[in-house]
């Protein structure tokens, strides 16, 4: 099966940039990249604005939070393992995408990447986890075919999806995203 890393076009002109998710007014990224699921009513999320401008479809806040517009979210139904926390912005309704499915599937030997180190001056508690990837190849073995979105184990501010979700979103013209092959 094919698989593609989702990220963020940085350079549309005039484009909006997000900030950090709080929770009861504390900062909670770092909460939504986890992919812990929610129990209960989820109330009181809020995402900022920190720089003003297009709405997107799909927006990475602060952390690499995945937040999506109302459209994007429904072309989603049907897709298993996602959680969908609904937020407001602008007065508009959006959805931070909370990933239940995650793996450790990297090709080590086929990528090219950097991981941190114990002696991290600043996150010594993340020794061995993924710091940053200039070629990211995924071993599909170690994926359940099953599943459409998922993130990686060691790096989980990763979003990737399967050819199936790819073409839902290419073919819905959604923005701010782009495609990444990596396998």
């Amino acid at each position: 099966m094919k698989y593609y890393l989702i990220d963020q076009i940085v350079d549309i002109p005039g484009r909006w940039y997000l900030s950090d998710v709080t929770y009861e007014g504390k900062e909670s990224s770092i909460r939504f990249i986890k992919g812990n699921k929610f129990e209960g009513k989820i109330d009181g999320l809020d995402v900022k604005i920190q720089v003003e401008g297009l709405p997107l479809d799909y927006t990475l806040g602060y952390g690499k939070v995945p937040i999506l517009s109302e459209k994007m979210k429904n072309s989603l139904d049907g897709i298993s393992g996602l959680q969908f926390l609904k937020t407001r912005i602008n007065e508009e309704t959006y959805f931070i995408l909370n990933i239940l499915n995650s793996y450790s599937c990297v090709d080590e030997e086929r990528s090219i990447f950097q991981k941190f180190q114990k002696d991290d001056p600043i996150r010594p508690d993340l020794a061995g986890r993924f710091y940053y990837f200039e070629k990211m190849v995924v071993d599909e073995k170690k994926v359940d075919t099953e599943v459409d979105i998922f993130k990686i184990k060691e790096y989980s501010q990763a979003v990737l999806c399967s050819e199936k979700v790819k073409r839902i979103f290419e073919t819905s013209n959604f923005s701010g995203l782009f495609f990444d092959p990596v396998n």
